[in-house]
């Protein structure tokens, strides 16, 4: 459970980040250069956060 909620954490974290530089007009090309987003990176939290918690809560 404390993985969920750590990895969370970042994941709010970091958006939050982006948001606020956004917000003060630097352009998403200058955050993140370079970075092609596949589907399986874009679809991983629904599949990891899923995943943590049943192995958190002994589902398996």
């Amino acid at each position: 459970m404390l993985s969920i909620v750590g990895i969370k954490f970042f994941d709010i974290a970091f958006k939050l980040s982006i948001m606020q530089k956004i917000n003060n007009g630097v352009l998403i090309e200058e955050i993140m250069p370079n970075i092609k987003v596949s589907l399986l990176l874009r679809y991983f939290n629904a599949i990891a956060y899923p995943t943590t918690f049943l192995f958190a809560t002994d589902y398996f």
